[in-house]
């Protein structure tokens, strides 16, 4: 059951607390003469009498047995003291308490070969022999063995550590003078568009290129694509990225940007005919997509969307887009040109950076895809650690060649290994967030960029067009991370066009389809930015404010949905229908009404289900954020114990009259259906708390319930961590209840 068992010093402060007493406060013993007979042979006080004690003389309350061998977890053999019994401890020889695995391999990191002796372990460091003593990227690389910008010169030799792709250097790594390598009549020395020279433009005119070396458009043509290379203002690392020209350009008119970014572990998209790419440069919008920092071929290592670093890299490169691109639309004004942004996970993330932190405003419309609102609450939900992400993207991280930075890797093992991050970490992941800005209580965080421009960090948003798209089957980045952005520019301003829809893509689904309806969110994210940045008022016509998908059709063409108006707003606890509002979901004694008592420990496999409403006809939905007041307090022996209980909050339905229960929105990859992890010490009676968002369609007979449970394979080894918590569960939900399925949405003209 459990996979943790106490230490002998948890074992002496359990005792000094009295938990190893009786309920009644003493303890019987073969020496109290009017002990019952049945209770005199308990050597070791666990209440368990010597017969039926898989652990005669050591404490093991709960008779926990990982592995089955009728020896309990409190007396297995631990050779290294770490509360991990030497037949489940994959490092039995070395502590490894948090049993940290980082390959997966069933071999702890503690005990894994590192030959170099770097603190990569050998199957994850990149660079195996790297010299004793020198500091070493997350991949395992030292300088000395490192070429960030491939000019042959190592980066403890490079004096220019961001030469632009495929030019001559010297032996410092810095760029020959008199060189001109594509041919463009630019020196490398000035040229930030390295290998433009493309010969002759589709009208058979020779390209002409800017001072910087970078194709003009001086006559009608097709449009092109050219990569473009800066160095930091920050530190002088590489910034890669792409333009991409609309598909037909022409000196007389000018065109509207679209920004992008890729997501985790990825790189900038090349290819014009990629997805949504070609819709946009089709419908005469420019595009430019980037590495970010440690991606691809930018520099540096990768620090979650830091303001400091990555923030003022994506900065300089709008800056540069302004001064450099003639073709761009500033009919605002200024140098304010018109500029939308997509992506999704990391590259959502951009989007919202830019909105942050630009002191010029010049974003003004975004579409960011499955991305989050308060890192703090994707990677710490309710400072409960989710170990699955955390090595998931610790593992996509080892295939970017900037990796993570210590910090960022110092915090995912903290995490790992404890099941929280510490102030500073939270910090990190705070101020990376758009919850940093919507919060309006870190005005006054200043930055300068190399323009000498104060950029307040912390500054109430400014809110701009936003069309949000998000799975409900997302276990990193859930469906209330979209409502909790929604709802943040909503509320500044609600006269601004913000949209939300629910999709079956996610981060548990890559796969999934995009759409409402019959409409396609690609489409979709055309009209909305026909609308917001080319002034098409009739571009979004029959386009909803808000959607949820539903599933197929019975035909298996189209999808079914159900839609609301922004004046309706998106459905969050009884505001569907207050059916199931306010309900009941106390975790009691069905027939005595009283509490029934449950055990939190990461090792309980018992899971509770608190029915709180039947279906009474086919095609009911719910959809949208649940909320729940809970009312969690430790029985008394447990309320001396010195560390929290973890308890998983989720709704579940059931099809089977209440034979199981399920978590809806589940995936058939990495999914496992949707819990929030409250910490008992942090949940306050009458605080109402959000749950996951969820969608779900019912048929006449389903139950829906509150699920409890004492742990989750999202927040693997990271529920309660010692054995030794009781709790009841005082509890009322409020679930949105949209009423019976709805119609298709009408379809609407592509763009």
């Amino acid at each position: 059951m459990f996979n943790r068992i106490p230490s002998a010093g948890m074992v002496m402060l359990a005792a000094s607390l009295g938990l190893l007493s009786a309920c009644s406060g003493s303890t019987t013993t073969a020496d109290d003469p009017a002990a019952p007979p049945e209770m005199v042979a308990d050597a070791d006080n666990d209440r368990i009498a010597d017969a039926d004690d898989n652990c005669v003389n050591t404490p093991n309350f709960d008779q926990s047995d990982d592995d089955g061998d009728g020896v309990g977890n409190a007396c297995e053999p631990d050779a290294d003291d770490d509360s991990i019994a030497d037949d489940t401890d994959n490092c039995p020889a070395d502590p490894n308490p948090g049993q940290a695995d980082t390959d997966d391999d069933g071999i702890g990191d503690a005990c894994e070969a590192d030959a170099d002796e770097d603190g990569v372990i050998d199957d994850q460091d990149q660079c195996p022999d790297t010299d004793a003593g020198l500091t070493v990227d997350s991949n395992g690389c030292a300088d000395n063995q490192l070429d960030t910008d491939g000019d042959g010169v190592t980066n403890d030799q490079d004096a220019c550590p961001a030469t632009p792709e495929g030019q001559a250097v010297d032996a410092n790594g810095c760029e020959l003078m008199g060189v001109d390598s594509d041919g463009d009549g630019v020196f490398d020395t000035a040229d930030v568009c390295p290998d433009s020279n493309t010969g002759n433009d589709s009208a058979g005119n020779a390209f002409e290129f800017s001072p910087v070396g970078c194709p003009l458009v001086v006559s009608a043509r097709d449009g092109i694509s050219y990569e473009v290379r800066l160095a930091s203002d920050v530190d002088g690392q590489r910034i890669a990225f792409i333009i991409h020209e609309p598909d037909a350009v022409d000196p007389t008119e000018t065109y509207p940007m679209i920004g992008q970014a890729h997501g985790y572990s990825g790189s900038r998209t090349t290819n014009r005919d990629a997805s949504l790419f070609d819709e946009l440069l089709g419908a005469g919008y420019g595009m430019y997509s980037m590495d970010q920092r440690g991606h691809g071929q930018s520099g540096g290592q990768i620090r979650l969307l830091d303001p400091d670093f990555e923030g003022l890299d994506m900065l300089q490169i709008v800056d540069w887009i302004g001064d450099n691109i003639g073709w761009l639309d500033f009919s605002e004004g200024d140098d304010d040109f018109l500029f939308g942004g997509i992506g999704l996970s990391y590259g959502g993330g951009f989007q919202h950076t830019l909105l942050r932190l630009d002191p010029k405003q010049r974003l003004d419309a975004m579409a960011p895809d499955i991305t989050w609102h308060d890192l703090r609450y994707s990677i710490n939900t309710n400072n409960v650690f989710k170990t699955k992400w955390a090595l998931i993207l610790a593992g996509l991280a080892q295939s970017t060649p900037g990796g993570q930075h210590q910090e960022v890797n110092d915090g995912l093992q903290r995490g790992v290994s404890t099941g929280d991050l510490n102030d500073t970490e939270k910090m990190l992941l705070y101020r990376s967030s758009m919850a940093y800005n919507c919060d309006g209580t870190n005005v006054g965080d200043i930055i300068q960029n190399a323009d000498g421009d104060m950029i307040d960090v912390g500054r109430l948003i400014t809110p701009i067009p936003a069309f949000y798209t998000q799975g409900p089957s997302d276990t990193l980045f859930d469906l209330t991370e979209a409502w909790r952005n929604y709802n943040c520019l909503r509320s500044i301003d609600s006269t601004v066009d913000v949209r939300l829809w629910t999709q079956h893509g996610s981060h548990d689904d890559l796969g999934g389809s995009r759409s409402c309806g019959n409409i396609t969110a690609a489409d979709a994210t055309v009209a909305f930015f026909d609308r917001h940045l080319k002034g098409d008022m009739d571009a979004l016509d029959g386009i909803p404010s808000i959607c949820f998908n539903l599933g197929d059709e019975a035909n298996g063409t189209e999808f079914s949905a159900v839609t609301r108006t922004a004046a309706q707003g998106f459905p969050v606890g009884d505001a569907g229908n207050p059916t199931i509002g306010n309900t009941d979901a106390s975790l009691v004694d069905p027939v005595s009404g009283t509490p029934v008592p449950f055990a939190l420990s990461q090792g309980n496999s018992t899971v509770q289900n608190v029915v709180v409403y039947t279906a009474t006809e086919d095609g009911e939905v719910i959809a949208g954020i649940p909320t729940i007041d809970l009312d969690i307090q430790r029985t008394p022996n447990s309320e001396p114990v010195p560390f929290d209980g973890i308890l998983f909050v989720g709704i579940a339905v059931s099809t089977d009259g209440g034979a199981t229960f399920e978590l809806p929105n589940q995936t058939s990859s990495t999914g496992t259906g949707q819990v929030t992890p409250f910490r008992d010490t942090q949940i306050m009676a009458g605080e109402l708390q959000e749950l996951a968002g969820i969608t779900l369609t019912l048929n006449a007979d389903d139950q829906v319930a509150v699920r409890y449970s004492a742990n989750d394979p999202t927040y693997q080894n990271n529920g309660t961590r010692e054995p030794g918590i009781t709790v009841t569960i005082g509890a009322s939900v409020n679930v949105p209840l949209l009423g019976v399925r709805g119609t298709d949405v009408p379809a609407f003209p592509a763009p």
